[in-house]
């Protein structure tokens, strides 16, 4: 049975950060379908460095639910096992919260950064404007 495209419309490229106990910024690359979603999660925390999660879960009814375990960390750090629960919003972006059975916990933001989308839109410029004075 073919899912309705309300539930499996999430991109496959996600770029943010973490908050919390924890800070850093995070890259997400989901594959499957809307109630089995499969993921890698590259962590780069500000202070213990890079670290790589395998996560399974889903998303229905635009909330993003993912569990998994570090299968790279820096050094002799711990991570345990990570569980997420984001809300798509109306401007596109992932936002929720993080929490370990290390008894560390955070939110977070994603933006997405799927190619499909850009090529539906190519005169459209660019996503986000950064500028400084």
């Amino acid at each position: 049975m073919e899912e309705p495209a309300s539930q499996t419309a999430i991109g496959q490229l996600w770029a943010g950060r973490i908050f919390g106990t924890n800070t850093g910024k995070v890259f997400l690359r989901l594959s499957g379908s809307a109630s089995q979603i499969s993921g890698t999660v590259y962590l780069a925390d500000d202070d213990h460095g890079n670290a790589r999660l395998e996560a399974t879960g889903s998303f229905v009814e635009g909330v993003l639910k993912l569990s998994g375990t570090a299968t790279e960390a820096p050094g002799d750090i711990a991570f345990g096992t990570i569980s997420i629960i984001g809300r798509l919003q109306s401007n596109g972006q992932l936002r929720g919260e993080w929490v370990s059975d290390q008894n560390t916990a955070g939110t977070f933001y994603l933006f997405s950064h799927t190619e499909a989308a850009k090529a539906e839109n190519p005169a459209e410029g660019p996503e986000q404007l950064y500028t400084a004075s």
